[in-house]
């Protein structure tokens, strides 16, 4: 029996990988589009976000004055993320919600740009009973490099970052320089 696999059977298995790791545009660990009717943007310095989420592990009460949209367009956003985080946890027991900061502009193939998440903080999303307003918290597991990205640095330029040091006081600044150096260093 010969262990040498054709092309064609490569192929097939590259393109399966890719598309289990979700290394597609309809994925928003891959293609994140800040203009999404269903993301949120935080107007706080991400730095000062993670400092708050990560480090300190504070409620973060959602306001007009902190984020885009504005208004009802935000209030309907939050409540559609709310309700489909609390169904998936309901149902499969997975928490869906996270925070993405910092991101990665990239280049696939000199044909289209992508904005991938670096930094992905797990989440909880509350709404405030009788009142249109929402409180994010942080739940009681790890932040993470986002896993898509990994993979496509590693997948189409051999690029390996380097594990977050988890357990001690973090520094947003100090983990964005980490990655850029992992992928400059390994680039050149």
């Amino acid at each position: 029996m010969s262990s040498v696999i054709s092309p064609e059977i490569h192929q097939k298995i590259q393109h399966w990988k890719e598309r289990l790791a979700g290394v597609r545009g309809d994925n928003a660990l891959f293609n994140f589009n800040t203009s999404m009717k269903k993301a949120i943007k935080f107007l706080i310095p991400a730095a000062e976000l993670f400092q708050d989420l990560v480090n300190e592990e504070k409620s973060i009460k959602i306001t007009d004055q902190q984020t885009e949209p504005e208004g009802l367009e935000r209030i309907t956003i939050l409540k559609q993320l709310c309700k489909s985080a609390n169904d998936m946890q309901r149902q499969k027991g997975v928490n869906c919600l996270f925070i993405a900061i910092g991101m990665l502009t990239w280049e696939s193939g000199g044909k289209s740009k992508n904005s991938l998440p670096i930094l992905l903080i797990p989440v909880e999303l509350q709404k405030v009973k009788k009142r249109d307003e929402y409180i994010l918290t942080v739940i009681n597991e790890d932040f993470l490099l986002n896993p898509v990205l990994i993979y496509a640095l590693n997948n189409e330029h051999g690029i390996t970052l380097r594990d977050i040091p988890i357990g001690q006081s973090l520094n947003y600044n100090d983990l964005i320089d980490q990655v850029q150096e992992d992928i400059f260093e390994q680039k050149t």
